[in-house]
């Protein structure tokens, strides 16, 4: 009798070490749409402290920061959405797709289920902000300022004279038809202390600066745009619509605002610019806008909208952040927020007034007054719509 329990507890026990391998080893003996099943997500992201991390480093430490909800409810809402899109994404994320739980040291791994799929944190961006603005969308109290559009301007640290046109124009009003706007340039790092220490004079002198300390690119405009799509869903997370656009982009104030207040505007879901679709990857190593086929394969972009301006609702700039996290970067930023937009399932909306570009030696005309964004050949020509279009093209305080 005592030799039969003995070999049936052997027995027992050398079936649950097998079991245990075969779990632990599951990338490797289990076809790969039955990998990793077992993993219950909700555990994954409660006990998951390098996930935790990831995002605290995102954000940084600031502490004028202001967060929307949990990382583990918006991880769980982007699961949702992958749940429902199913095996689709591995055409669009070949390279962010992996079929194992790895790098946990460095890197928060998710084990997603129907369909089988692990997504790593690819993109934590953790780069740091050197020039925050804390106060941009805050009281000194700490109290949210009311802020119905935020602009994020993209721009280069030799760039004074559009920065200049700029404030002096279309970037000058902080109320547009009773609505309050923010408008905030955007930088990377540049080595040369003295043209740092001008960034620090002309943050001090006008605060609507913000830059992180990666390297002032062209080939990284994608890390300056996540920068801005993260910080205004950290430190103005309040704000109503946020627009991201270029330093050679006069913006027409007045009719965005009268776009974005009209009753048939979404608040939520909401994106909106020059809509390009079907556009084709250029493989030419020469091109300014060069994509390799390491990474983006697909022959053809999903439909994005032009960087030289477009608008989300507050909502859809935080997603994007948070997706963010997981899709491989991209040079060429319009089409990154494509691909993310792709992912949360958010069909971007094309406008013909944020479509208008003149040509080289040419002026503004009476038709720009009627376009939203019009993209310049000189910081000059900011002054030449300002006039031709009269204080209707900047400010408006009256419905």
């Amino acid at each position: 009798m005592n030799h039969n329990k003995i070999f049936m507890s052997f027995g027992l026990t050398l079936v649950g070490v097998v079991l245990c391998y075969i779990c632990l080893s599951g990338k490797y003996l289990l076809p790969a749409r039955l990998r990793w099943t077992s993993f219950d997500l909700k555990n994954i992201i409660n006990s998951n402290k390098s996930l935790t991390a990831a995002w605290s480093s995102m954000i940084g430490s600031d502490t004028h920061l202001h967060g929307r909800g949990s990382l583990a409810a918006s991880t769980e809402a982007l699961i949702s959405q992958e749940q429902t899109r199913g095996d689709s994404l591995t055409s669009i994320y070949p390279t962010a797709l992996s079929a194992s739980v790895s790098n946990m040291k460095t890197v928060a791994t998710l084990g997603l289920s129907s369909p089988s799929i692990s997504r790593r944190i690819i993109n934590p961006h953790e780069y740091k902000l050197l020039i925050a603005e804390p106060f941009a969308c805050y009281n000194a109290a700490g109290n949210p300022k009311e802020v119905f559009l935020l602009v994020l301007v993209t721009s280069s640290h030799a760039h004074t004279e559009r920065r200049t046109a700029i404030r002096e124009t279309w970037g000058n009003p902080l109320e547009v038809r009773g609505k309050p706007v923010v408008t905030l340039f955007l930088f990377g790092y540049d080595q040369n202390a003295t043209i740092q220490r001008q960034l620090k004079e002309e943050s001090s002198k006008h605060h609507d600066v913000l830059q992180e300390d990666f390297e002032d690119t062209y080939r990284n405009l994608t890390l300056k745009t996540i920068m801005g799509l993260k910080w205004a869903s950290t430190h103005c997370p309040h704000a109503s619509y946020v627009m991201k656009t270029d330093d050679d982009v006069y913006v027409n104030i007045d009719k965005l605002v009268r776009l974005l207040s009209e009753t048939s505007t979404p608040s939520a879901n909401y994106a909106v610019g020059n809509l390009l679709s079907r556009n084709i990857p250029i493989r030419n190593p020469r091109s300014k806008i060069y994509m390799p086929k390491e990474m983006f394969p697909e022959s053809v972009f999903p439909p994005y909208l032009t960087g030289s301006g477009y608008v989300m609702s507050a909502d859809v700039t935080r997603r994007i952040v948070e997706v963010s996290l997981f899709t491989k970067l991209l040079p060429i930023e319009d089409v990154f927020v494509g691909v993310c937009l792709k992912w949360l399932n958010i069909k971007p909306i094309g406008n013909k007034n944020f479509d208008y570009s003149c040509h080289w030696g040419s002026s503004p005309s009476s038709r720009t007054c009627n376009m939203i964004i019009y993209h310049l050949q000189s910081s000059r020509q900011m002054y030449d719509i300002l006039r031709i279009c009269g204080q209707d093209s900047r400010v408006a305080t009256s419905n």
